[in-house]
């Protein structure tokens, strides 16, 4: 991919800018080399003319996008490369510096022909903006042609940003800010300081530290759980400090308390957690660890029996892609998968084992879904088996990296000092208690498939619920369950599903006395799911063949995904539509009108991570007829994730004579109007009231 990195300038810019610019394309090059980077700079007089100029040159020059850049930022070395990675025709960064109660670069319109500041933003992921400034923003050329020519142009006291986000709208192409790909602002007031800034005028910015050619955007956070050998952990943590940039990473290290002493000479530089742990547990000392980094930090856990070599954490991170659990390579005799014996290239692995801990990389999002490691795996062994298994039941990708270290083979002291306590027999009686015949001592291949939970609340639907379950239980996926919800029915519900249970175990039932609403049914469900992943079925629909299997490997192309719609077969009164839908947006979903056919996401088609509920909020009692434009209104504001599938995924049936569930009427307008104006009044500033 070719992209331009434009720069409209208005005069000689500050030092840090060219430091920091030189960062951006050293480690795109090393890191990004799909990425073939160009510079272009204009000086005029007002900025709107140098941005038509550049834009024409980068279309001339056959370029595939291009990044405008003001000099008066400050980019983060991976900034260019994340924005690319959104792959969306336009795409901002987030200015890390806040005017008051928000930040200054994601604004919304409430339809008041204002722009009004998003002033809750997630820490990561892709935000959907109507406008966003253009002090860092990537354009694919694309959208340029399609636009036309004068794309940027100052009217009245709107800046030139404004009128291109406003053609944008116009020609219906959407905008979006990752959130993750912060900047910082040489602000008005640092002139004093040009030309020679201080370090330090980054954390006046809005920077957290200083960057600098090839440093990461945020430092990952090693930690090393620490045994009584002193020298070994001398050689481990030099070898990180000679072979890894120092602004570039953090260190944790946890340590016994009855070993401080032992370490009272030692220069750890870092933080230190201590530990009381006898016998030694390997996965509550990494747990410990983990809960003294940041929630969005990626992370390594290395042994203090591990030497690292040059270039390793670029490897890591660069083979996990932000979305795999990613171990180092070393010599034979030393490590325990197969796959990661000796120097190679980086690979999917599943050979027994999985990734093993003394040397791997943890992505955020990993530890945001999977969570913590399991402490039943007491002594040393087995924990991190059990979470490769755990991340590839999740969807994520479990890895070799081409990184090689060098692990030596614990010693007698070693071992005497507690990492060995217990061994591997009780790390297999663990096992074998928590997995099962499902995956054999420590194997993980062939074992890797999620578990899908299939939520069915059902009213008086028996007429139509052998037809739902069918459909489910037919599908091109098997690995699921369906949960029958029976929320106070009085036709023949129960023994339909009784029947069912009979033919096929996947199928389970829970019944609620009296009938409380859908909303507390799916609630109910989701506390019951056993899945890693949780689908929404009504039981009057009928869910297509590959329904699951598609919707599952979306998230496995985008991990942080937090839910997956897709298209339905609408069916009425004998008429039938397709609707594919469209990619989320956020203002276009809340401007939808209450109707099953042009709501721009259907309920029945949604499928989530288990932990979507937990993290976000479930279902409001009350809310029952807008069931999921309520929920997707809510946790979107709080930074929720939907990704699209076109494909029909459902049938989706309207049974309007018999004032089924599906039904739409006037108390169904008035939620749904109700719950747009309590969006817009938080938008602008007001508390929830809906």
């Amino acid at each position: 991919m070719k992209v331009m990195i434009a720069v409209p300038s208005f005069g000689t810019p500050a030092p840090e800018f060219w430091e920091a610019l030189l960062g951006m394309v050293t480690y795109t090059a090393r890191c990004r080399p799909e990425i073939i980077v160009n510079y272009a700079r204009e000086t005029r007089t007002f900025r709107d003319f140098a941005r038509n100029t550049l834009a024409q040159g980068a279309i001339d020059h056959g370029q595939d996008a291009i990044l405008f850049l003001d000099d008066d930022m400050v980019v983060e070395p991976d900034t260019l490369a994340r924005l690319v990675d959104a792959d969306r025709p336009v795409v901002g960064a987030l200015c890390a510096v806040r005017h008051g109660d928000h930040h200054a670069s994601a604004y919304r319109s409430n339809g008041d022909g204002r722009y009004h500041p998003i002033k809750r933003l997630p820490p990561n992921g892709l935000v959907s903006v109507d406008m966003t400034g253009a002090a860092c923003l990537l354009v694919r050329t694309s959208v340029l042609r399609t636009l036309g020519d004068t794309w940027f142009r100052r009217e009245g006291s709107d800046g030139e940003d404004v009128y291109f986000c406003k053609r944008l709208q116009g020609a219906g192409i959407p905008v979006v800010v990752d959130c993750a790909a912060r900047i910082g602002h040489l602000a008005p007031q640092m002139a004093a300081l040009y030309p020679s800034a201080s370090p330090d005028s980054y954390k006046k910015v809005g920077l957290t530290r200083q960057v600098g050619a090839g440093a990461s955007a945020r430092p990952v956070y090693i930690i090393m759980p620490v045994s009584d050998q002193v020298e070994l952990t001398r050689q481990a943590v030099a070898a990180i400090r000679a072979n890894t940039l120092g602004n570039t990473y953090e260190m944790v290290y946890v340590i016994s308390e009855r070993d401080q002493e032992k370490y009272a000479q030692f220069a750890f530089g870092g933080k230190i957690i201590t530990h009381t742990l006898k016998p030694f547990n390997f996965a509550a000392a990494v747990n410990l660890g983990l809960r003294a980094c940041p929630k969005d930090a990626d992370v390594v856990v290395i042994n203090n029996d591990t030497e690292v070599a040059e270039g390793w954490l670029d490897a890591l991170r660069t083979d996990s892609q932000g979305m795999a659990l990613t171990m180092a390579r070393s010599e034979p005799g030393c490590i325990g998968n197969t796959d990661a014996v000796g120097p190679g290239p980086c690979v999917e692995t599943r050979a027994p084992g999985g990734c093993i801990f003394f040397c791997v990389y943890i992505p955020w999002r990993v530890r945001e879904v999977v969570g913590e490691l399991d402490e039943g795996f007491e002594g040393y062994g087995g924990e991190d088996t059990d979470y490769t298994l755990r991340c590839l039941r999740h969807g994520f990708g479990a890895r070799v990296s081409r990184a090689f270290v060098f692990h030596k083979q614990p010693s007698a002291s070693y071992k005497a000092a507690g990492f060995a306590d217990g061994g591997l027999d009780d790390a297999r009686v663990h096992w074998r208690a928590k997995w099962g015949s499902l995956a054999p001592d420590f194997y993980i291949d062939g074992h890797v498939d999620p578990l899908i939970s299939v939520i069915m609340p059902a009213h008086n639907h028996a007429r139509y619920l052998t037809a739902a379950v069918n459909s489910v239980l037919g599908q091109s996926y098997p690995s699921l369950e369906v949960i029958v919800i029976d929320d106070g029915s009085t036709d023949r519900t129960g023994q339909v599903v009784a029947a069912l249970r009979k033919r096929d175990r996947r199928v389970r039932y829970a019944r609620n006395d009296k009938n409380r609403g859908v909303n507390w049914a799916k609630n109910h469900g989701h506390s019951l799911a056993r899945g890693e992943f949780i689908a929404w079925m009504d039981a009057d629909d009928i869910m297509w063949p590959k329904r699951l299997e598609v919707q599952l490997a979306r998230f496995r192309d985008d991990p942080d995904l937090d839910v997956v719609y897709g298209g339905f077969r609408y069916v009425w009164s004998g008429r039938v539509a397709d609707v594919p839908g469209k990619p989320f947006n956020r203002q276009l979903f809340l401007e939808s009108r209450a109707d099953g056919h042009t709501m721009s996401v259907c309920g029945g088609t949604l499928m989530m991570r288990a932990g979507t509920f937990r993290r976000f909020g479930g279902l409001k009692h009350g809310m029952d007829l807008v069931t999921e434009y309520d929920w997707i209104a809510r946790t979107t504001r709080k930074g929720l994730r939907l990704g699209h599938v076109p494909e029909i995924l459902i049938d989706y049936m309207r049974h309007e004579a018999e004032g089924g569930q599906l039904t739409m009427d006037s108390r169904c307008s008035v939620l749904h109007a109700a719950v747009a104006e309590r969006e817009l009044a938080i938008a602008g500033g007001r508390d929830e009231a809906v």
